[in-house]
């Protein structure tokens, strides 16, 4: 049993998680070397801190890769390493892993097994600090785990996260940071802003986007210490009983040494990093160097243009919850998808305010949701910005901000009716099965025709099937045999 969460809803979590092993099991076998654009560069700075080197994006990729990665000329960006403008975090464990399973011999290829590997592993445990998260805000281990089910649920989650991207850890961390957070926001001890310190050092070490988030959840997280830890001085027993008087100079300066704390383990973990980029390329992250190579030009408005770019996100939202593969299942109809999940979003955006307004008995918890909701902001901030330099919307960068988003949404709809999030669930698990089965035929006819072969065993795809029907039965009974039980019975096991 999962702690916190009962028996019944331990179970229900559990299928989830056995079914999106199944889901990555299944594609990270299936899909073949060198079809995810970005993998050999991936791989690539891996291989050249396994050999004791720190790339950047200036850094050659070895001839070793220059086959699969289909190199161009000196002028092309993916001539080089171009995802060295990420830290390398993930990078070193995953040149770290390589090295063990090398000596192994089990594979021909260690370092990309291990990049999809690990990429996966840290998005299934992305899935599992969802429900953690849901349930810190809500109270309620029902929200916890209907908010990681449709996380997992996602269509194009598990193939994003089977590549051999870092996609995954980058997730992982948001995600970590915004728990921590919460747990911060909610109480005034010592020990929960020292966890919120390293999870933003960790994010700092993952990716710029996953360090603006998390340095705004630590700023939010000061204020908030700072306001309840406010002690005004009295100038006499007169004044004893008085209300508190408005917080002033004090509190800001303690908000600033609250937030310094919180900030100081990112900034010796990472911060030499983003300085070697500046004192190099003039940007801490080199990314005008890779738009440059990529031979994209900045659209017009800035970034106050992309944030109101209506077509840009819809299009960003349409692929993120329909598209797995190429065509031909790419999405016909974004205006009718956005519309829909437009539609979702305003009934849970009611259902939060019509918790806000009729004070429920949990609501005392509910007041993590500002982590949230500056955590997607900031994250909304990041890309943005990243496009606004021509960088390309990739739907994949939406990812760090999903299950904060799914968390507001399980809570509205919770709000509106107790069913609706299983609901919910269930259209998301059918229509992400009808998906995984069209993907499934579209890369096996695209192997055929090129020559490719799928990257690991059949036995891993039976493996991974299997796993998937079991914990969906698993969940499904588990969910119904909570259903069927009297709700005094119900709350008092939950």
């Amino acid at each position: 049993m999962l702690d916190g969460f009962g028996a019944g809803w331990s179970k229900v979590l559990c299928g989830i998680l056995l079914a999106s092993l199944g889901a990555a099991l299944h594609y990270g076998s299936l899909t073949h070397r060198g079809f995810p654009p970005d993998e050999c560069a991936h791989v690539a700075y891996a291989e050249a801190i396994e050999h004791g080197e720190l790339p950047d994006v200036g850094t050659i990729i070895p001839n070793s890769r220059a086959k699969v990665c289909a190199l161009a000329s000196p002028t092309d960006a993916k001539y080089y390493i171009y995802v060295a403008n990420h830290p390398p975090l993930f990078a070193a464990v995953q040149a770290g892993s390589s090295l063990v399973l090398t000596g192994t011999g089990l594979v021909t290829d260690p370092e990309l097994a291990v990049g999809r590997s690990l990429n996966a592993l840290c998005t299934l445990l992305a899935v599992l600090v969802t429900a953690y998260l849901g349930r810190a805000v809500s109270g309620s281990p029902s929200v916890g785990v209907l908010s990681a089910g449709l996380f997992a649920a996602v269509p194009a989650v598990w193939p994003t996260s089977t590549y051999g991207y870092s996609d995954g850890g980058s997730v992982l961390a948001v995600v970590l940071v915004v728990w921590a957070g919460v747990n911060a926001w909610q109480r005034t001890d010592r020990c929960s802003l020292a966890w919120l310190a390293v999870a933003v050092a960790g994010a700092g070490m993952m990716r710029a986007t996953a360090l603006i988030a998390a340095v705004a959840v630590a700023a939010l997280v000061a204020v908030r210490h700072s306001l309840r830890t406010f002690q005004p001085r009295t100038s006499g027993p007169a004044d004893r009983g008085q209300k508190r008087r408005t917080p002033s100079l004090e509190v800001i300066f303690r908000a600033g040494g609250i937030f310094g704390l919180a900030v100081l383990p990112a900034v010796a973990v990472s911060g030499w990093w983003y300085a070697r980029n500046w004192s190099r390329f003039g940007d801490p992250t080199a990314s005008h160097v890779l738009i440059q190579r990529l031979h994209r030009v900045a659209p017009s408005g800035g970034i106050t243009t992309r944030l109101i770019d209506v077509s840009m996100w819809r299009q960003m939202i349409s692929y993120l919850v329909t598209y797995t593969y190429p065509p031909p299942f790419a999405p016909q109809r974004p205006r009718f998808l956005a519309g829909a999940i437009g539609m979702i979003a305003l009934l849970a955006l009611a259902g939060l305010a019509a918790r806000a307004v009729r004070k429920r008995p949990d609501s005392a918890v509910l007041y993590g949701w500002p982590v949230l909701f500056i955590s997607i902001a900031a994250i909304i901030f990041g890309i943005a910005g990243h496009t606004s330099t021509g960088g390309a919307p990739h739907q994949r960068y939406l990812l760090l901000a999903l299950p904060q988003i799914i968390v507001f949404a399980v809570l509205g709809l919770d709000r509106v009716h107790r069913s609706l999030p299983s609901i919910a669930l269930l259209a998301a698990t059918a229509g992400s099965a009808a998906m995984f089965v069209t993907a499934t035929r579209w890369i096996v006819r695209l192997q055929h025709q090129t020559g490719a072969a799928p990257m690991g065993p059949p036995g891993l795809r039976l493996a991974g099937l299997a796993l998937i029907v079991v914990g969906i039965l698993m969940s499904l009974t588990s969910g119904i045999s909570l259903i069927q039980r009297p709700k005094d019975e119900t709350a008092a096991r939950a």
